[in-house]
């Protein structure tokens, strides 16, 4: 039988009875309507269960079943749409060394082939209710650093599902998806093995993946009038030549200065990332925060110029105030090291990740840079 955990939750300023709460326990998403009678401030018990890894003792299973489901990565976007995306690592059949060589050319990692925590919190905002604001203003999409797809397929599934009675407004939408050149191949198959997870309605020539390399040119690769740039967890390799690069493609993209440019942010190195928010904010580029309307304890409110910088009040609390479970033990999060996450489960250390995470929309200001 399941264990049963009970957590406490606030119901937050502006909810009323009814309305919608979600919330995140060992790196799963919950939903909870605030019950009859309850109030902003009112503290709610929740029962939950202690999911706890089952022990597979089955013999004779295939080998090849287990490589290729090694190879995939199956991601459940927002509920509310109900569509489970397969994200694969590799192209069956495809000779390996000869990608490595492909990788070894135009300079990438290999990081491109999986899904990243950040891509993941990005896609569920996406799928979720609260992004269709965004959903109704976007026609033409780009993705940047791509990888395996999930952010733009998530837009996609959203948009489909949400537009699904306005057939004209789908056949309408442009998803570019964009990445290294070694990258493409695997990006385009990802496409292919979801589409049929997506409207019927999206024409193929408008729902396509291509290499663009930051820093080049790139407008004979992406369409005019772009509304929305995404991108996920574009910020990890801390070079300046990196972050001018991603800086110069978003502002040659963004030729209108209309675009809004949705960002999910894993930090590692803030002092070092916060170069690229300066380099933004200085071409006249305005940050804000993606929330959530709830009292999740993975929300963070810090703004760029604030996380993890050790001469704010603000940051220093959040991270002695915030804990996490290393090995069934609490902890604040600054005194994680690399050898508490060594020993984190799985779920402890998706619960760790989702703390470096936030999402922002990025658009440039009327004033002029």
């Amino acid at each position: 039988m399941d264990k049963l955990n009970t957590i406490k939750m606030k119901v937050p300023e502006g909810a009323e009875e009814g309305d919608s709460l979600t919330f995140s326990v060992n790196g799963k998403d919950l939903e909870i309507a605030v019950p009859v009678g309850s109030k902003p401030g009112d503290i709610l018990e929740i029962q939950v269960q202690d999911d706890q890894p089952q022990d597979d003792d089955d013999e004779g299973d295939n080998d090849d079943d287990d490589n290729e489901a090694s190879d995939i990565k199956r991601v459940e976007l927002h509920s509310s749409i109900g569509v489970t995306l397969d994200l694969y690592s590799c192209i069956p059949g495809n000779d390996q060394e000869s990608k490595d060589d492909e990788e070894k050319k135009d300079g990438a990692d290999g990081t491109y082939a999986m899904p990243w925590p950040a891509g993941e919190h990005l896609a569920k905002r996406i799928s979720s209710p609260s992004f269709e604001k965004h959903i109704q203003d976007s026609k033409t999409v780009v993705e940047l650093g791509a990888g395996t797809g999930l952010c733009g397929l998530a837009f996609a599934a959203a948009a489909t599902a949400k537009l699904a009675k306005r057939k004209g407004d789908v056949k309408k939408m442009s998803i570019l998806f964009t990445d290294m050149p070694s990258a493409v191949d695997l990006l385009q198959y990802n496409l292919e093995m979801n589409k049929d997870r997506l409207c019927s309605q999206l024409e193929p020539g408008k729902f396509c993946a291509k290499a663009l390399v930051w820093g080049k040119e790139s407008q004979d690769i992406v369409p005019d009038g772009v509304d929305l740039i995404l991108g996920s967890d574009l910020l990890y390799n801390v070079s300046l030549e990196t972050f001018q690069d991603l800086c110069a493609t978003i502002q040659s993209i963004d030729a209108s200065k209309k675009a809004k440019v949705i960002l999910s942010v894993r930090w590692r190195k803030p002092q070092e990332e916060r170069r690229f928010f300066e380099m933004m904010n200085s071409a006249g580029y305005e940050f804000k925060l993606m929330q959530e309307n709830t009292d999740s304890p993975y929300e963070c409110n810090l703004e760029w110029r604030e996380f993890g910088n050790p001469s704010c009040e603000k940051s220093n609390e959040f991270f002695t105030n915030s804990f996490v479970r290393v090995d069934g033990e609490s902890k604040a999060l600054k005194d994680i090291s690399e050898d508490d996450m060594d020993v984190m489960s799985d779920q402890e250390f998706a619960s760790f990740e989702k703390r470096f995470i936030q999402v922002y929309v990025v658009s440039k200001t009327t004033k002029s840079a």
